[in-house]
């Protein structure tokens, strides 16, 4: 696992390619908020450290994330860029960890256009512009595989030290990283049945067991009490299907669609490259290679066994090794291809070539990141706003309601069960939803009356996958029934 030594070139080429990285991460950091972002700030980060520290009410509570989050908005003031500032980072950091990754599994060139290829990626700059805990996932995941790795070809205590906070770091943003970890241990095993019985890396994997134990400690109920609720939350709605695993593969292979018709060809190129890329790196790092390869099926398996929600954004934390699998599959086959003709040196030009059809397809996507907010509230309450008549009711409905009441319209009435609805006769009527394939508990009955008497006004698409914010209002049919009455 020996890296070429750094010349003076590859670490300009890496400046340059972190450069446009943050620059690409910065433009568009203070776009509007989406739900989980908004219910992170009012819910934790506007909390004071005492108060957040002890609160584990909710999955969606990031915890280092949040208290980082804080500090971010005490420096800076209250904003969204300020509470997206520690994702920003992390993802920028992020990128740096893949590229010393790089160096060890498949060498300088792939390192280098993996973490190009990283930078302009569309997944990577959402998250990065996300103000929840997924890039410091990432950061964290990363270099703990780097550490593990590294402590099995060299044991030494400092870094199963360093190995150890990193786990206790990650799980402490959010416990779906112990998903990932369990493919750790299943590698550890492995190399320990196979006679590696050092006794430093058990050490490492204490460190991290004690330090996740105390970080959570206090929140020992919270967290029991919140994990059952996620899991048996499927049971009432839609949740059901959000357990499902081919849900995850649809909404994975959905982000092609920009391609047209040439999305399978993208697929089908870039499952070449990952293969080939698995296969030139297997034998030069192989640890790094087992830890990836079983991680997804370990965190599916360990999710379905726990009947949680399969969120695609579990599987974020492999993203850096699909990208250096495609870079060094792309140099492993510029150079087979060169050899074939019996050119060497054309391997170069072919990788440059490759290396431009690929940044021109990732800018594509992209594009996408800044054409659209995450979740479109602020067009919603625009459209109210410009079209609402003096007396009009505006209210919400579901999923909406929360980012509504507790920081984008607090002085509207929100509408939690049909009877709520049926108060409001008699009124002109506009109507928030969001998130409609998730009705809430006891919401049915409300959302079947405005499906029949209320008309879709508008509806607010965003770079969210199903986050769209629709906007109704009382048919003409329904307003006149209600004033003949």
């Amino acid at each position: 696992m020996a890296a070429e030594p750094v010349s003076r070139n590859e670490w300009l080429a890496l400046a340059a390619i972190l450069l446009l990285a943050l620059v690409l991460r910065v433009i568009g950091l203070n776009a509007p908020l989406w739900y989980d972002e908004i219910l992170t700030l009012t819910d934790f980060v506007r909390k004071p450290y005492g108060d957040l520290v002890g609160d584990f009410s909710s999955l969606n509570n990031h915890m280092f994330y949040s208290l980082q989050a804080r500090a971010s908005i005490l420096a800076f003031g209250e904003s969204a860029w300020a509470l997206r500032l520690p994702a920003m980072l992390y993802g920028v950091a992020s990128l740096v960890v893949l590229w010393l990754i790089g160096r060890e599994a498949a060498g300088r060139r792939a390192s280098l256009l993996a973490v190009l290829l990283l930078a302009i990626s569309y997944h990577h700059v959402w998250f990065s512009q996300n103000a929840r805990g997924y890039t410091a996932l990432l950061f964290w995941t990363s270099l703990a595989t780097l550490l593990l790795a590294r402590g099995l070809h060299n044991p030494r205590l400092s870094v199963w030290t360093g190995y150890g906070i990193c786990v206790a770091a990650a799980m402490y943003t959010h416990l779906s990283a112990g998903f990932f970890f369990a493919a750790h241990a299943l590698v550890y095993v492995v190399v320990w049945v196979r006679g590696q019985r050092d006794w430093r890396p058990v050490y490492g994997f204490v460190v991290g067991g004690l330090l996740t134990l105390l970080l959570h400690l206090p929140l020992y109920t919270q967290v029991l009490k919140a994990m059952n609720t996620v899991s048996s939350g499927k049971t009432s709605s839609a949740m059901a299907e959000w357990v499902n695993p081919l849900r995850t593969l649809r909404e994975i292979t959905a982000s092609l669609d920009s391609f047209g018709p040439l999305a399978p060809l993208a697929l089908g190129g870039a499952l070449l490259l990952v293969g080939l890329g698995i296969n030139a790196m297997r034998r030069r790092a192989p640890v790094i290679v087992a830890v990836y390869l079983l991680s997804i099926p370990v965190a599916l398996a360990l999710l379905v066994a726990l009947d949680f929600r399969i969120w695609p954004r579990y599987f974020f934390v492999d993203i850096g090794f699909v990208f250096l699998c495609v870079a060094a599959g792309a140099v492993a086959l510029t150079d087979w291809l060169a050899a074939r003709v019996g050119r060497p040196k054309l391997a170069g030009a072919l990788l440059i070539a490759g290396t431009l059809v690929m940044v021109a397809a990732s800018a594509l996507l992209l594009v996408r990141n800044y054409a659209r907010p995450k979740q479109d509230f602020a067009g919603a309450l625009a459209l109210i706003a410009a079209q609402r008549a003096p007396g009009d009711v505006a209210t919400s409905i579901g999923l909406a309601s929360a980012p509504l009441k507790s920081y984008l319209a607090p002085g509207w009435p929100v509408i939690a069960t049909e009877a709520d609805l049926n108060a409001l006769q008699g009124q002109r009527v506009w109507i928030v939803t969001a998130f409609d394939d998730h009705v809430l508990p006891g919401q049915e009955a409300a959302m079947a009356r405005i499906a029949r008497e209320y008309n879709l006004a508008a509806s607010f698409d965003g770079t969210l996958g199903g986050g769209t914010v629709k906007v109704y209002r009382k048919t003409a049919e329904a307003e006149l029934k209600e004033t003949s009455r």
